[in-house]
């Protein structure tokens, strides 16, 4: 047997120590572990020895045991895949699952210990024999084997191609200070464990290789086999990446020695060693020296924080340079790393302060090396492209962009708001970004340089110790000399947007006195600039602005004053920053026309149009151009003009809005729509319906922003004008048509979870010659067997009925749609393949039934369901009672085979049995057969982003 010691390429690095380095482990924990490859389990012995450093007797200890996570539907794992509408959990058969199973627990005196999980099943309660004093010792001698888990739910376990990424992997201490943090894995990469000293002995199949974010003492190859001993001080957890090729390579440079599997395959190897070279250089710099024998900068850590944005394109697309690219990546990994291993905050509600720093440092790197690199690359350049606003924007104003999508939508959360209670894009993207640009903001407002200092005697004197963001405040607030309470009082803590504007500039012949307004009373300091000819002349701070305050500055040459000129400050609303000291500027500004869309121009009146083409079998192929002002970032007015024409009617078509959204607060009754929509088509030969609606709509949500609870109410007055073609002589004669209005109020109550659905609403309309109370519930279980049961009941009474025909009455398969709510693509069709098309209201059956049951002029109760017999196959069944005036009421059903592709956008229905018979004995059945599609792109759109906001 041979035992080499050496530099690997790319898999395990020894590291030798000149001197000892001084302990203050106060636990110590050591592990003989195999993976076992056929099964996919690990073999665990653990002995740990864990101090009480605490001022209380401990009687129980808990152990994070995150790899249990992955073995049920119960799991806060499992459930908070639901809450993102991720289901692959769920479904998961036995054999996909991961585990731990405990074998023994016994202490020092080999006596049983008591054990259990606790209720999100990934913490360990032990029960000692006897109680722990403080600055006492018990161990703990654990056996047990972890199954894991494949790696399609997170990237932790095994994959495909026999590589395994261990994370979290063996039993760890939950961290004490007084009370125990208990935190359950969530896929948030926050475990919050004590710090430990760690000798791992891992034994793992001969055909792989180790690298670890551990020191590898020695790594030995034996005939079925190999044998490697990792050791680690003042280490929270042991990172193990094991495959069957050597990724990663070691970069020593002079401050920093680096394992990284992340390459670049059009950069030069050499010229990839030179760009490390510079990043440690930067991190060593601007963040200190990192205490442990290397840093493991990942592929797979790289994926879990990536640069979202446009270098996210297919790799085909490369928008950046090469080496930009492939230096960002290794910059972001190495500081999310770095700052992980070596800070131990508390991972779940205080991960502002490391994302502050690591995105303060990127946004400082690209500063320093690429102060022209614009956010769209190589793209910026292209004609076609190069006049769009987004195209003109730097690299780093992506910060202040990505955060405003959910400010701008009333979704930003405070920094200080735990991990688990973030919404996915703001716990992903928003807040790490508001939490570096915050930095930024500060050292704008109180120096650079002292900001800087700061964050390097933060991390020189606290790292490998238990720190509090009490700690960087005090250090902070010692290095600047001005008040920055509003940082941590208002900026951190809160979730209030900034948001200031020029109210009043009065000019003198040597100063200016400036009245500035604080729309949002988020009292944090603004900055001021002059400017001529496009250069700053002149720049100011103001703070203590609470709602209006005025200033008087010495002219020193302005043409213009911009309030946060230089983007430092996220702020809401940047439109009426700028005043014009030579008359109007807000009056003046110019109008621009853009193809498509762009991000928002403060200094333009932004103009957007598209081609559009719409389709209905009446108006044939209608192509037209939409007109309208909504940019990337929501804002409150908006107006949508799409004019059409219509060549098989050689008519215009069409539709135009203008709404106003209002935001009140973040929960409760949170948003205010109001709107004006009108509308032209044809629903039948040369036959023109037109509409005009105003409406008003409030929502309400729970203070819980994860929650897919909502609410609504909604109010609207629909006015229908109709033009009908003189051969339709029934229609035109009819005294109900052409004309109508219909004031209609609906209150709804909506649970969209993907496990259980359920949702109902009310539903009131009145006309001048009937009106109608609707009620409708929806509810959806995905059982623990993986089978779905869908249910839906319907009922509807008129309170008082004038009409004389079927045209407002409710419809048992198919709805008159006399409110134009449906996207019909043949509204008026009584056969054909466009009279199939089949929308879920009312009564909802699919099937065709005999004249008399389809419609009711009285009142009519249904129930519709639906059970899966396999994946998206389903049997439906929907029976119901149809009741019309002077006549007794019918009973009704169905059933069929429904092909369930995609809930509510693409749908198919074969009908076997109903009132018909069997249906599928009856000719012509291929004209049975109903189908549910969705056109809307705004409909298919919500399918994707509801799993980020």
């Amino acid at each position: 047997m041979k035992q080499k010691i050496h530099w690997y390429g790319g898999f395990c690095i020894l590291v030798f120590f000149l001197g000892a380095m001084p302990s203050i482990a106060q636990h110590t924990n050591t592990l003989t572990a195999k993976l076992n490859g056929e099964t996919k389990e690990l073999d665990i012995q653990q002995e740990f020895t864990y101090k009480n450093t605490s001022k209380k007797t401990l009687s129980t200890i808990y152990f994070n045991d995150w790899a249990n996570a992955y073995s049920d539907k119960n799991t806060g794992l499992a459930k908070r895949f639901a809450e993102q509408f991720k289901k692959s959990l769920h479904l998961a058969k036995v054999k996909e699952r991961g585990y731990t199973t405990i074998m023994s627990a016994v202490d020092d005196d080999y006596r049983g210990l008591h054990w259990e999980h606790t209720a999100g099943k990934d913490i360990i309660k032990f029960k000692l024999n006897k109680p722990l004093p403080p600055n006492q010792s018990a161990k703990l001698f654990i056996t047990y084997t972890v199954k894991l888990p494949p790696n399609k739910y997170t990237p932790y376990g095994y994959s495909s191609k026999n590589e395994y990424y261990l994370k979290d992997w063996y039993l760890t201490p939950a961290a004490y200070d007084g009370k125990w943090h208990l935190y359950s894995n969530k896929n948030l990469e926050d475990l919050y464990t004590e710090i430990t000293q760690t000798t791992i002995n891992f034994s793992f199949p001969d055909s792989l290789f180790l690298t670890s974010n551990f020191r590898v003492l020695s790594n030995s190859g034996f005939s079925y086999n190999n044998q490697a001993q990792l050791k680690a001080n003042q280490q929270k957890s042991c990172e193990l990446i094991i495959g069957p090729t050597k990724k990663f390579t070691t970069h020593v440079t002079p401050d920093l020695t680096m394992t990284t599997d992340i390459q670049a395959s059009k950069y030069d190897a050499l010229f990839q060693g030179v760009s490390i070279n510079r990043v440690s250089k930067f991190i060593s710099k601007n963040l200190g020296k990192y205490p442990h024998s290397h840093l493991l900068v990942s592929e797979i850590d790289y994926n879990k924080n990536p640069l979202y944005g446009i270098n996210q394109l297919p790799s085909f697309i490369r928008p950046y340079e090469e080496q930009f690219q492939f230096e960002m990546k290794i910059l972001k990994t190495a500081l999310i790393n770095m700052l992980e291993e070596t800070l131990y905050l508390n991972p779940r509600k205080e991960q502002w302060l490391t994302d502050a720093i690591a995105n303060y440092l990127m946004i400082a790197y690209v500063e320093e090396f690429y102060p022209d690199q614009k956010l769209l690359g190589k793209l910026s350049e292209i004609w076609g492209i190069r006049s769009f606003n987004l195209a003109k924007m730097g690299f780093n104003e992506q910060y202040p962009f990505l955060y405003m999508l959910t400010a701008r939508k009333g979704l930003s959360q405070s920094l200080i708001t735990p991990n688990d209670s973030l919404i996915k894009f703001n716990q992903k993207i928003a807040n790490k970004y508001k939490a570096g640009l915050g930095l930024s903001y500060l050292a704008s407002y109180a120096g650079k340089d002292k900001v800087d200092k700061s964050i390097k005697t933060f991390y020189k004197h606290y790292q490998l110790s238990r720190v509090k963001i009490l700690d960087f405040e005090s250090i902070l607030k010692r290095s600047v000399d001005k008040n920055i309470d509003w940082f941590f009082n208002d900026y951190v803590s809160t979730d209030r947007i900034i948001d200031f504007k020029i109210k009043k500039v009065d000019k003198t012949k040597d100063s200016l006195t400036i009245t500035l307004k604080n729309k949002e009373g988020t009292n944090v300091p603004i900055s001021l600039f002059g400017l001529k000819n496009d250069s700053i002349v002149s720049k100011y701070w103001f703070n203590n602005i609470k709602t209006e305050k005025t200033f008087t500055i010495p002219r020193n040459g302005e043409e213009r004053l911009v309030l946060n000129y230089d983007h430092s400050i996220p702020e809401f609303n940047q439109r009426d920053n700028w005043k014009s000291l030579k008359g109007s500027f807000f009056g003046n500004k110019k109008l621009k026309f853009t193809f498509f869309q762009d991000t928002e121009n403060p200094y333009l009146n932004q103009v957007f149009y598209v081609p559009v083409v719409n389709f209905n079998i009446y108006d044939g192929w209608a192509p037209g151009l939409r007109l309208y002002n909504k940019t990337f970032l929501e804002r409150p007015f908006l107006y949508d003009f799409a004019p059409s024409y219509s060549f098989r009617e050689k008519a215009f078509v069409g539709y135009g809005k203008l709404t106003y959204r209002k935001y009140l607060s973040k929960t409760g009754l949170y948003v205010a729509n109001y709107g004006i929509r009108g509308s032209t088509s044809h629903f039948n030969v040369n036959s023109r319906y037109s509409t005009l609606t105003p409406s008003l709509r409030f929502g309400w949500r729970p203070d819980d922003l994860l929650s897919n609870k909502r609410q609504f109410l909604s109010f609207r007055y629909l006015n229908i004008f109709r033009d009908i073609d003189e051969q339709f002589t029934d229609l035109r004669n009819d005294s109900e048509n052409p004309d109508y209005s219909v004031f209609n109020a609906r209150y709804i109550n909506i649970e969209n979870d993907i496990i259980d659905y359920r949702s109902w609403f009310l539903d009131f309309q009145y006309a001048g010659k009937f009106s109608k109370l609707v009620a409708e519930f929806e509810y959806r279980k995905l059982f623990q067997n993986n089978r779905q049961f869908n249910l839906r009941l319907y009922a509807g009474k008129f309170l008082s009925n004038k009409t004389e025909s079927d045209f407002f009455s409710f419809a048992l398969d198919r709805p008159t749609d006399y409110l134009f709510d449906h996207g019909y693509l043949g509204r008026s069709e009584g056969s054909g393949i466009y009279s199939q098309q089949i929308v879920i209201a009312e009564g909802g059956f699919k099937s065709f039934l005999d004249e008399r049951f389809r419609f009711s002029n009285d009142w009519m109760v249904t129930a519709n369901t639906s059970i899966n017999l396999w994946k998206w196959v389903e049997l439906y069944g929907d029976i119901g009672v149809v009741k019309n005036k002077g006549v007794d009421g019918e009973f009704v059903y169905d059933s069929g085979v429904r092909l369930n592709l995609v809930t509510d956008y693409f749908e198919l229905y074969f009908p076997l049995y109903s009132n018909n018979g069997w249906e599928v004995s009856q000719p012509n059945y291929g004209e049975r057969i109903r189908f549910i599609v969705t056109v809307s792109t705004k409909t298919l759109t919500g399918l994707f982003t509801r799993k980020w906001f």
